[in-house]
This record gives structure tokens, C-alpha cells and sequence, in this order.
């Protein structure tokens, strides 16, 4: 009878062990795949500001406020549109120029069809 309980308490301890070491595996591996997810995250979204700058650098290099207006050297950067939608067009999600916090282009549709372009971003 004691070689019985012998063999079930060793049953028992190597099915906890193996229980620890698959939970600890477990855990190592989702560490290891958010890892790799949060620098392909970083990665992706610095390729789409490459994008984004290489599209708008086409206009010039110098910002600057004119008549209260968002200027890139000579180009009003109001109402761009062609620019915000070429950028989504590129890399996906939206895009939007601001002037602060003011959407001065925009590729967000509001709920009436029309672009955000003109609203504010949401204070805290």
C-alpha cells in the first residue's frame, strides 16, 4: 500500500512540475510575442512618419504660420487634402496636418461624410 501512495504522490509532483514549467513557458513566450509586437509596432509607425515627412518635404522644408494660415515655404497647408489622402493611400489608418491642435487637413470623415478638417483635438 505505501509503494501505491509513493507512486501517486510522484504522479502528483510531476504533473505540478510540469504544470510550473508549461505556465512559466507559457509566460515566456507571450513576453517574447508582445516583444516582437511592440518594436514591429515602433518600426511600422516610423516608416509611416518617413512616408508622411517625404510626402510633405516635396512642398518645401520651412514651416511657418501666415495670415494665421499653416504655410510649408509657399503652400498653404489648409485643406490639403491630396496630401493627407496620398499619406493614407501609403500607409494605411489616417492622416492629418495639424496647426496645433487645429485639423487644418484631414483624411478622418466625420459622421455627416465630411472631413474633420476644422476641429479640434478633444482637451483632457
Amino acid at each position: 500500500m505505501n509503494r501505491g501512495v509513493s507512486i501517486k504522490k510522484q504522479v502528483l509532483a510531476v504533473t505540478f512540475i510540469s504544470f510550473i514549467i508549461g505556465f512559466v513557458s507559457l509566460i515566456a513566450v507571450v513576453e517574447i510575442v508582445e516583444s516582437h509586437a511592440r518594436r514591429q509596432v515602433a518600426l511600422d509607425v516610423e516608416r509611416d512618419m518617413r512616408i508622411a515627412w517625404d510626402q510633405l518635404e516635396r512642398l518645401g522644408s520651412h514651416f511657418h504660420i501666415k495670415n494665421g494660415v499653416l504655410h510649408l515655404d509657399n503652400h498653404s497647408l489648409s485643406g490639403r487634402l491630396d496630401i493627407v489622402d496620398r499619406i493614407t493611400e501609403l500607409v494605411g489608418g489616417t492622416a492629418t496636418i495639424f496647426s496645433g491642435d487645429l485639423r487644418v487637413a484631414t483624411s478622418i470623415n466625420l459622421t455627416n461624410g465630411r472631413r474633420a478638417t476644422g476641429t479640434r483635438l478633444a482637451k483632457k
